[in-house]
């Protein structure tokens, strides 16, 4: 009896990951697939951050980003994610977006090379972040409150 017990345990535990990573997979395609972010007319390329490692790594150690794209990151559920600038090279906006809407921007970050880097968080929850080359927001218009949309 405790053997077959153990093998429908063993089975059934299983079959819940088969089909937790389903709906993982499943969900990480769907947003997965954005290439660019569009607000007032303008839309830019942006290269995604999804798993924990790009997240993590965003845009250490590069030299630049184009001036016409961005890196969006892409979270799990909303949040207050908090964003700093160590290892980075260049300055950015940082950009907060709760699912279709601006709800807090950092601009002109400089870069941070010490281990003392300040984190910059959003006053609101967000799903989503948008790193784009410093003073974009403010040539674009952008502001708390502008709405943005999601292309694949």
């Amino acid at each position: 009896m405790r053997k077959n017990f153990f093998i429908l345990l063993v089975v059934l535990l299983f079959l819940s990951l088969l089909s937790f990573m389903n709906f993982f997979n499943k969900n990480k395609k769907e947003t997965a697939n954005f290439s660019r972010v569009c607000f007032n007319k303008t839309c830019i390329p942006v290269e995604l951050a999804v798993t924990n490692s790009e997240r993590e790594r965003g845009l250490m150690y590069r030299d630049f980003l184009a001036d016409d794209a961005g890196m969006l990151f892409i979270f799990n559920g909303k949040g207050t994610y908090p964003f700093w600038m160590k290892n980075m090279k260049f300055p950015i906006d940082i950009i907060w977006i709760n699912d279709d809407a601006i709800v807090h921007i950092e601009r002109d970050v400089p870069p941070c090379a010490s281990e003392q880097c300040l984190s910059y968080w959003p006053e609101e929850e967000a799903n989503y972040v948008l790193e784009v080359p410093a003073n974009f927001t403010l040539k674009t218009g952008l502001e708390v409150g502008s709405k943005v949309e999601f292309y694949k």
